[in-house]
């Protein structure tokens, strides 16, 4: 047996070792605590002085949004006071997307939307098909599956590239869905196209009682679909008075490509509806109002505007006016090679259109369709109409006097040319004509033989033409003091400024059919 020393001495040896670890553990537990603390400290540094402006502004762009509501866009009346275009109320299911709401949750709701609502598929595509499909995770793993991709290589690939090869995979296979699913599909597609916090429109029009009833009771359940007032843009019966008028776009369609960067920098949402052409897109800022704006985040929403209809637009064009016009065009329109007919019922003084009639042809088929903006874009050779203002260059030219200006119809022989005669003068005799009388008897020669005196080439049998390098310009720029070869400036768009032709060393000479309205061609509002 040990006695009791012996006890004794291995506890103090014990006691010692003891009070020799404990130390070290503490030194290591606050060494490994102090870094830490450091660590946390310069991370919270970096989040807080360096990256918080990027965090608070990306706070306040994903829990605050300012909403844009569409108001009723202004009212267009005839010249009459006859409204030509209004606005019809009517219910629409829209939807508002909440922050976070994942593709699964948003399918779940298209579904349960989808049984009950009616709504049409035939734009469906077959990639949107796809997109509802892979939004369940189950139906994703399994084409994910199907693809047989090892480890390495899914590893290497990001979640797009994955995606996008599942998506390429079931367009090979033709996913096709079931009719229910379909519907389910488009509405997913719409939902799917609405930001966070915004409000998009997933049934615009001819939502019936029934489809109100069941999904008011339902808003609730939904996450976020419910029904709300929009408005319908109505049209006027006449086509050519349509025409004039243009067309709007729709929630769903929003913002046309031409006009996207444009109305977006005058805040216009991306599902806007807009003028697509016509006075709708001339007048879009002024029709469209000021929408009633509310900054909704996660927990409330506020007015801060409540916005303002629309103005209304009165023409000078009467619309029985106009329809009459447009009859009265079509009845008389020749056949064989015309290619239409048009006519612009115009104030000379003041400039204000009271009819605007249209109908283009295709000479091959015989169709004829209703176009009254060929009067300001359409171009065509006027032909004698235009000597009034060739007369009147020849006066500013001083080529012609207002008690000196007989010149004698001929025929005309230039050399290498075919001869020109005038139209009543078909046998080319030689005939005095004053100025008044070239307009009477309608006078080709009379006008060609004033090009060639402002060109300085008088004309004489068998000539050549050697042009003046300024003569173009200068008649040129004759016709535009009539607004022949520029834009009126009249407020619709699409407006041309006709056809002038490209100079080449084959036409140069023309300028002597340019006088008698046979080279460049103009447009039925510029005459």
């Amino acid at each position: 047996m040990k006695n009791y020393k012996e006890y004794r001495q291995k506890d103090d040896v014990n006691q010692v070792t003891n009070d020799q670890v404990l130390p070290v553990r503490l030194n290591i537990i606050f060494y490994v605590s102090f870094v830490l603390m450091t660590l946390l400290i310069i991370k919270l540094t970096i989040l807080t002085i360096f990256d918080g402006n990027t965090y608070f502004q990306t706070v306040n762009r994903t829990d605050t949004v300012t909403q844009k509501i569409a108001v009723p866009r202004g009212t267009i009346y005839d010249s009459a006071g006859k409204i030509v275009v209004g606005n019809t109320p009517t219910a629409s299911i829209m939807y508002t997307r909440p922050t976070g709401v994942t593709s699964e949750e948003m399918a779940k709701e298209a579904k349960k939307l989808a049984g009950y609502i009616s709504i049409s598929t035939k734009k469906l595509t077959q990639r949107q098909q796809i997109d509802y499909y892979l939004a369940n995770p189950k139906n994703y793993q399994k084409s994910l599956n199907s693809l047989n991709l090892s480890n390495s290589e899914i590893n290497q690939l990001s979640n797009s590239e994955i995606y996008q090869k599942t998506v390429d995979k079931l367009t090979k296979d033709k996913l096709s869905l079931s009719k229910k699913n379909k519907k389910a599909a488009f509405i997913f597609y719409r939902m799917n196209q609405v930001n966070t916090l915004a409000s998009g429109v997933i049934k615009e029009s001819n939502v019936s009682n029934e489809e109100i009833a069941k999904v008011g009771e339902r808003a609730s359940e939904l996450g976020g679909l419910g029904v709300s007032q929009n408005w319908l843009r109505s049209k006027p019966d006449d086509d050519s008075l349509a025409a004039i008028v243009g067309s709007v776009s729709s929630p769903l369609t929003g913002l046309p490509d031409s006009q996207a960067k444009k109305l977006r920098a005058y805040g216009y949402e991306n599902n806007a509806s807009v003028g697509l052409n016509g006075l709708e897109e001339q007048y879009q800022l002024e029709l469209a109002g000021t929408p009633k704006t509310i900054q909704v985040d996660t927990n409330s929403s506020k007015t801060i505007n409540s916005g303002q209809n629309g103005q209304d637009l009165h023409l000078t064009i009467n619309s029985d006016f106009q329809s009459q016009v447009q009859e009265i065009l079509k009845n008389h329109m020749a056949e064989g090679l015309s290619t239409g007919a048009y006519a612009t019922v115009i104030n000379p003084e003041t400039g204000a259109i009271y009819a605007m009639g249209g109908w283009s042809r295709d000479n091959k088929s015989g169709e004829v369709k209703a176009n009254p903006l060929g009067n300001l874009n359409v171009p065509i050779l006027m032909g004698s109409v235009v000597k009034p203002a060739t007369e009147a260059l020849g006066l500013q030219q001083g080529v012609i006097t207002t008690t000196e200006n007989t010149l004698i119809d001929q025929t005309i022989q230039i050399q290498g040319s075919p001869a020109i005669k005038s139209a009543f003068n078909e046998n080319g005799d030689e005939v005095p004509l004053t100025a008044r009388q070239a307009l009477e008897v309608s006078s080709n020669t009379y006008m060609i033989q004033l090009a060639l005196k402002i060109n300085k080439t008088p004309y004489y049998n068998g000539m050549t033409i050697p042009v003046a390098q300024n003569t173009w310009s200068i008649m040129r720029n004759g016709y535009e003091q009539f607004g022949l070869g520029i834009r009126t400036g009249i407020d619709l768009p699409g407006e041309t400024s006709g056809s002038k032709i490209q100079l080449t060393n084959s036409n140069y000479a023309q300028f002597i059919s340019l006088s008698y309205g046979q080279f460049d061609a103009y447009t039925t509002l510029q005459l």
